[in-house]
């Protein structure tokens, strides 16, 4: 009864306020004097105006209040709207994806090789094995070249129409070339959702359509910030930059960490410490939104854990 009130409480407020408006109104209509009187007249044209806000501020508070208690009835009954339904799920993911992620960092830890899985788009190279079949948002950071064209013309006539004609185009020319000089500057370009391959050798991305992989032995540079849901890595040879954002960005960042600076790294590196140790259990997957999550990809299969890890062997031996 009590998650009732706040809209009961105005509901009920409704006809009191009507009542003992009324009743004051009316008594001060009843006094002597009172047609004669301006000020007993104001004061009941007051009254009424409080009384019509009171009752109309009590109406919105009832309706605002009722869909609240309504909603979170239909919540507690596993009944949600799209976005509410959305922002569960997102939740949802990001715990599984966590949890992924910790569990995996407890197992490199501990020297036990991930679950391999099977996935059949990918022709592997000799000794690769393939960890996650997941997806992530995809960005690359580059800057590019940019054509504009300047306006202008030849203006006659008044002076003040030539002045307003020049000041126009270069107004214009110079606004065309602010855009330009924004398009043209290194940024973040691409972004897309993407499919994303772990292995123990490269991060394989499916963009637009065509596979590209990304080798750990060519980064030069990685950054890790799994708290952002973040992996940014750099390379050699002119290749622009990648982003990884999502869910699984994650166990992108453990397998990369691995990949580029061994066992220690990933329990040593700063990014990495806010996941802690991790489970024993591989769980339900990385946030549950990949091609199986943590599990198999498209027509994948998993196949149980190799043996321990040997860290002078190279990644995951």
């Amino acid at each position: 009864m009590r998650r009732h009130l706040p809209w009961l409480i105005p509901l009920v407020s409704i006809p009191v306020v009507y009542l003992v408006i009324g009743l004051i109104v009316a008594a001060i209509a009843g006094t002597a004097g009172f047609d004669e009187s301006l000020g007993l007249g104001l004061l009941n044209i007051g009254l009424l105006l409080v009384g019509f806000a009171a009752i109309v501020v009590a109406i919105v508070l009832t309706i605002r209040n009722a869909r609240r208690v309504f909603r979170a009835w239909r919540n507690r009954n596993g009944h949600y709207s799209k976005p509410e339904a959305a922002v569960l799920h997102s939740h949802l993911q990001s715990r599984q994806g966590w949890a992924e992620a910790q569990r995996l960092r407890g197992a490199l830890l501990r020297r036990e090789v991930p679950t391999t899985i099977t996935v059949w788009d990918i022709v592997p190279n000799s000794g690769e094995v393939f960890f996650y079949d997941v997806d992530a948002d995809y960005e690359r950071y580059y800057g590019q070249d940019v054509t504009y064209s300047t306006g202008g013309g030849l203006f006659i006539g008044h002076p003040a129409f030539v002045l307003a004609g020049v000041v126009g185009s270069a107004i214009g020319n110079a606004a065309r070339r602010n855009a330009a000089a924004a398009q043209a500057a290194e940024q973040w370009r691409e972004r897309g959702h993407v499919r994303l391959i772990i292995s123990n050798r490269r991060l394989i991305c499916l963009v637009r359509g065509q596979w590209l992989s990304f080798y750990y032995d060519a980064v030069t540079a990685v950054y890790p910030e799994v708290n952002q849901w973040t992996l940014v890595c750099q390379f050699g040879g002119g290749v622009a930059p990648l982003r990884l954002q999502g869910v699984n960005a994650p166990l992108a960042a453990l397998l990369t960490i691995f990949g580029t600076h061994g066992l220690d790294a990933v329990g040593a590196h700063p990014s990495l410490q806010a996941l802690g140790g991790g489970g024993t259990d591989r769980g339900t997957g990385a946030g549950g939104t990949g091609h199986g999550g943590a599990g198999p990809g498209p027509g994948g299969a998993a196949t149980s854990g190799g043996p321990a890890l040997d860290q002078d062997a190279g990644p995951f031996a």
